[in-house]
């Protein structure tokens, strides 16, 4: 679903541009010949048509035109590439948060069996470690970070080892854990900040796509009713605003016949425009999780799927974090 939406999104753009560069393109290669013909063709109702219509000079419309058409369109194009440059970075950063959020799970979950294969789970549970290692990035980057914080401290004595088993290393399971949190804290920050600032360009691209479709009607059909005038009626029909969909002239819409299509053309017209390329109580773990009340273990692989958070869940868990 969500690529068939950044399908469509895409699409549309993409017509919205068409519409534009054909538009550009007619003035750019018609213009003269308007200017011309409305300017010296004998017509006892052209010259009181413009005056009616509050229209400038020929010339000066049509340069008026095609700046317009030109700054909606580099708009629309600039925010839409700004747009699609900020989800690829948020895609970049999601994939770095994801793969340290897993390698960092992985790691201190295998640190987690080894405490409770050798103090037992008692133990280990009131030193810090859950039962079960989170499973969402945010929980799961607290649980480092307070785990590091216990382990970090001076401990209480230790319990034997069970037998057969050698007494761990403290100091040198917080040398393992610290960067991993670190990088996946690094990863975090990356994310959210690629999040705000595609949401950001969102809100600005869609600021763009609305005043381009505010704009682009009237001056397509501005230039249309010029076109018109001037006898270049298939011209005038190719490049009229669409009634179904917004922002898009006839022709890309599907509305129109190609201009250069036979029949409808003006007696005087010379030229055919053409369009451009296109058990016990468990104690309760220290992080504060539920406790677990089956004994049977984690799998030994720590493998959760990773899910981006709603629009809706990103906020509350910024917010959280900008507040914490």
């Amino acid at each position: 679903m969500a690529d068939a939406k950044v399908n469509l999104a895409l699409k549309l753009e993409a017509d919205r541009v068409e519409s534009a560069d054909y538009v550009l393109w007619a003035l750019e290669t018609h213009g003269e010949t308007v200017v011309t013909r409305l300017e010296t063709r004998p017509s006892p109702t052209v010259r009181p048509a413009l005056a009616d219509a509050g229209l400038a000079a020929p010339r000066v419309m049509i340069e008026w035109f095609h700046e317009n058409v030109s700054r909606i369109r580099a708009e629309l194009v600039k925010s839409g590439r700004v747009h699609r440059s900020a989800k690829i970075e948020r895609a970049s950063c999601w994939g770095r948060l994801e793969g340290a959020a897993r390698t960092a799970g992985t790691a201190v979950s295998g640190v987690r069996d080894q405490f409770f294969s050798t103090y037992g789970e008692d133990f280990s549970l009131r030193l810090g470690f859950a039962r079960q290692t989170p499973q969402r990035y945010v929980e799961l980057q607290e649980y480092l970070g307070y785990l590091l914080e216990r382990l970090s401290q001076p401990l209480d004595a230790m319990p034997e080892p069970a037998p057969g088993r050698l007494p761990i290393d403290v100091p040198a399971q917080v040398a393992l854990i610290k960067p991993l949190y670190e990088e996946m804290k690094d990863a975090r920050d990356c994310y959210h900040v690629a999040r705000r600032e595609t949401h950001a360009a969102m809100l600005q691209r869609n600021e763009a796509v609305e005043s381009y479709d505010d704009d682009f009607p009237w001056l397509a059909g501005g230039f249309e009713n010029l076109l018109r005038m001037a006898g270049l009626k298939p011209l005038a029909a190719a490049v009229r605003p669409s009634l179904r969909r917004k922002g898009l002239i006839a022709l890309v819409a599907g509305e129109a016949s190609e201009p250069d299509e036979p029949g409808g053309e003006d007696p005087v017209s010379d030229e055919e425009p053409t369009p451009p390329p296109a058990g016990d109580p468990t104690p309760e773990p220290a992080f504060g999780l539920a406790p677990v009340k089956s004994t049977s273990k984690e799998p030994a692989s720590y493998d959760p799927v990773f899910e981006e958070p709603s629009d809706s869940e990103f906020a509350e868990i910024d917010s959280s974090l900008a507040t914490g």
